[in-house]
């Protein structure tokens, strides 16, 4: 009886401790932090430019095989596992805008806007700039998929933009 009274004891010691440490987590999650627009704009492109470099890069570096080619057929083809990776890590949506989709009623308007701003740049000879855009909860950061000197198509990454600010030291 004594012995099964000290094992509720520690038993409750526990979950007082893990209780303390996710009570003083989601304090920290709700604390009140002035973080500036410009803050929150730099971080979203510096984020953003990683996952890029990283989908350009093992785009370059591919070795493609039977099975690349059959993937290849698909939106992202054999990016699909990293971008889900990357999706997960970074708590983002990332896509592939192709030329195509400025027609497609399911591609959103500052999407559109974007594509063709870069359109328009290429055809005017202007370089072609990444973009970072705050919209409402989300942070929209896009950047145009070059080859050989063309538009192919462009990335689009929403960050939640709570999620990037817990991410801010």
């Amino acid at each position: 009886m004594f012995f099964a009274l000290i094992l509720s004891i520690n038993a409750c010691d526990n979950l007082d401790t893990i209780n303390t440490a996710a009570f003083k987590q989601a304090k920290e999650n709700r604390e009140i932090r002035r973080i500036s627009e410009a803050t929150i704009m730099g971080t979203a492109f510096s984020e953003g430019r990683k996952v890029v470099d990283t989908l350009n890069y093992t785009s370059k570096n591919a070795n493609p095989s039977s099975e690349d080619t059959i993937q290849a057929r698909s939106r992202m083809g054999f990016l699909q596992s990293l971008v889900d990776s990357l999706q997960q890590k970074n708590k983002a949506e990332i896509k592939k805008i192709l030329p195509d989709d400025v027609a497609d009623e399911k591609t959103k308007a500052v999407e559109k806007e974007v594509f063709e701003a870069y359109q328009y740049s290429m055809a005017k000879g202007l370089k072609l700039e990444d973009n970072v855009q705050i919209l409402g909860q989300y942070i929209f950061y896009a950047a145009p998929i070059l080859e050989n000197g063309e538009l192919k198509g462009m990335w689009s990454i929403y960050f939640d933009k709570s999620e990037l600010i817990k991410t801010i030291n």
